[in-house]
């Protein structure tokens, strides 16, 4: 019980940072469940941390939907090329394919976002985008939830990159890249979670109180967020990235 306890609150700091920062909660999740659980092996603690992933976009997506102006069409085509890619991990978890090069080279390109965000101070720190998504866009944005998806599938965790690109690319400020990425990973998360579960053995009492402490998590982290401001939110990101990139190199 106590093992459990330690996960459900995992789970609320992962949530609470992944809402408020942009992605990168899972991978402390996922660290903390294999470092408490190292006898369930990998594919049972990615099936929980997917689980919290679906609990918390879905909690922290519905907010955003309440608090800005969503681009419906932007988020189909994300929705849909993302569970392309999604499936396509799942079947090369299931696999066990080797994901050490990937992670061997993801901290490279993470440290080069982390600096280029961090010389040009007004990205993502300003207005929400308005102007309209090209048809160009929409198939650049429809590659990119494809590849994405399929990395964040294997890994989990890779929301800062999503964020990182849309700011850097469609100019969008972090908190209304945030919502995007919130909206649209619901559908991806709730459908991969339960076919995981569907396959995969795991801890009962620990997927609940997981559960209760992603709603947690996700529900706080996106108030702080809307207090705090796009400047604040561009701040936890680099420094989630940093941390994302520097465990990669060390662990």
């Amino acid at each position: 019980m106590i093992q459990e306890l330690q996960g459900g609150f995992f789970a609320m700091l992962s949530s609470l940072i992944s809402a408020f920062a942009g992605g990168g909660g899972s991978l402390i999740l996922l660290s903390g469940l294999v470092i408490l659980f190292p006898a369930a092996g990998y594919l049972p603690a990615l099936t929980i941390t997917k689980v919290s992933a679906a609990i918390l976009t879905a909690t922290s997506g519905f907010m955003h939907s309440e608090r800005q102006k969503i681009d419906w069409k932007l988020i189909g085509v994300l929705t849909g090329f993302g569970l392309i890619g999604i499936a396509l991990a799942t079947y090369l978890i299931q696999y066990q394919i080797d994901e050490d090069l990937i992670l061997k080279l993801l901290p490279i390109l993470i440290f080069m976002i982390v600096i280029y965000l961090s010389f040009n101070g007004k990205k993502g720190s300003g207005k929400n985008r308005t102007k309209a998504f090209t048809r160009a866009e929409y198939i650049e944005v429809a590659l990119f939830s494809f590849g994405l998806s399929v990395l964040n599938g294997m890994i989990a965790g890779m929301g800062t990159l999503f964020v990182a690109y849309f700011v850097i690319r469609f100019h969008t400020s972090f908190i209304q890249t945030i919502a995007y990425m919130m909206i649209s990973g619901t559908v991806i998360n709730v459908l991969q979670s339960s076919y995981l579960l569907w396959t995969v053995d795991v801890n009962l009492l620990l997927m609940m109180i997981v559960i209760l402490g992603s709603l947690m998590g996700g529900y706080i982290g996106t108030q702080i967020q809307y207090k705090m401001g796009n400047r604040l939110v561009k701040t936890a990101a680099l420094l989630m990235m940093t941390s994302m990139g520097l465990w990669m190199v060390f662990s």
